[in-house]
């Protein structure tokens, strides 16, 4: 007699559980699972998916800090310019604004 998992699961839009139709590899604590609904290879599974999502996100953040610190650098990189341009000549700083709105 073949063995199946004892997995059920409720699919979208059914009211109630179906077996699983696959054949069963592996029995944890007594109970029969195929390799999809093994609880051991789930785990791994999510570990490793959360892992991967970890070094997404850090790699992300990483890079929108870079961005953040580039921004304000050259933020105030063109205030020294404009306080550069008028050292010389007070009127200079509106000429300048005119000039490039």
């Amino acid at each position: 007699m073949k063995q199946y998992c004892q997995c059920k699961r409720v699919y979208p839009g059914m009211k109630y559980a179906l077996p699983c139709a696959a054949k069963a590899k592996v029995e944890r604590d007594g109970v029969l699972y195929c390799g999809r609904h093994d609880p051991v290879t789930l785990k791994v599974a999510r570990d490793k998916r959360e892992a991967v999502r970890k070094a997404r996100d850090d790699a992300l953040r990483t890079h929108l800090d870079k961005l953040a610190a580039a921004r304000a650098d050259q933020a105030r990189k063109a205030a020294l310019f404009d306080e550069l341009i008028t050292m010389g000549n007070p009127q200079a700083l509106q000429l300048l604004r005119k000039a490039n709105p």
